[in-house]
């Protein structure tokens, strides 16, 4: 499962750097023709993202130098900061699909990179929470939400990184620089399974009261599971998240001594436990 998901990752990275070169090779380093100041601003942003891939601390900073103040100019500041911003609220939504609840995304900017970085994953979270009606909204999600007290405090995106890196005391350059370290950090993230509902297609009464820490067990879990790089390792660990819950549920669990593919190796066996478990149910 672990090694599946990263030729995933390896296939959707090799996507996304092919868009973001679209007609880029008619002039050597030189940028799309007939292009917008907003998709300029795009396409060095998603350049920033693969410099971090490539380990590319020039191109990184060539970047920086460019959204900082070449590219837009004293005029387009604005536009691209709000840009910079959409992108991230973009990226955190892009990783809540991949399974990653708020709570998650948090930690591990904080674990990963720091207070910076953190506060920036906190306010891009209040920031797309804005598209969800709050009746939409599954009641533990909410809960992660007021716990870590994300809230919109700025007024309009495009100012929100002036604001910011003057509420914390960092230049442009350096607000950028942690930007762009943060949008890496959430396109690096791997898919793990989804434990709740997301934003927008809950009701905020949905779901059993669980205890957060059981939560965490089980995400904690599940990630360790998608970043191992053995299989075997993989698989146990998602065995252990799989007889967690179930204890949790007082479910009755069913082992059968076969490998993952158990619906090939065993199937009568396991139409056995199916058609148990529907008569238990009807």
């Amino acid at each position: 499962m672990g090694a599946g998901n990263r030729e995933r990752r390896k296939t959707k990275q090799k996507v996304r750097e092919q868009r973001r070169r679209v007609d880029r090779d008619r002039v050597p380093g030189a940028v799309p023709r007939q292009v917008s100041p907003a998709q300029l601003a795009e396409l060095v942003i998603a350049d920033a993202v693969q410099a971090q891939h490539n380990d590319d601390a020039v191109g990184v900073a060539c970047c920086v130098s460019l959204l900082a103040g070449e590219l837009g100019g004293s005029a387009g500041r604005r536009r691209v900061d709000g840009i910079l911003f959409a992108c991230l609220q973009r990226d955190v939504a892009d990783a809540w699909r991949r399974g990653w609840q708020p709570a998650d995304v948090t930690r591990v900017a904080a674990r990963e990179s720091g207070a910076g970085h953190l506060g920036l994953a906190t306010d891009a979270i209040a920031g797309q929470m804005r598209a969800y009606p709050s009746a939409t909204v599954d009641r533990r999600w909410d809960e992660q939400i007021r716990s870590m007290d994300a809230t919109v405090w700025w007024g309009s995106d495009e100012d929100y990184l002036e604001q910011w890196g003057r509420r914390e005391g960092a230049d442009r350059p350096t607000v950028i620089t942690w930007v762009l370290e943060v949008l890496f950090l959430l396109d690096t993230l791997p898919e793990i399974p989804l434990l709740c509902p997301l934003p927008g297609t809950g009701r905020s009464g949905d779901g059993p009261a669980v205890e957060q820490w059981v939560l965490d067990n089980v995400r904690t879990l599940l990630a360790k599971a998608e970043s191992t790089e053995f299989p075997e390792e993989a698989e146990a660990l998602t065995a252990e998240a799989q007889e967690f819950m179930a204890r949790r549920a007082h479910a009755t669990v069913t082992e059968i001594n076969a490998s993952h593919l158990s619906l090939i190796s065993h199937p009568g066996t396991v139409a056995n436990v199916i058609e148990q478990a529907a008569r238990h149910t009807s």
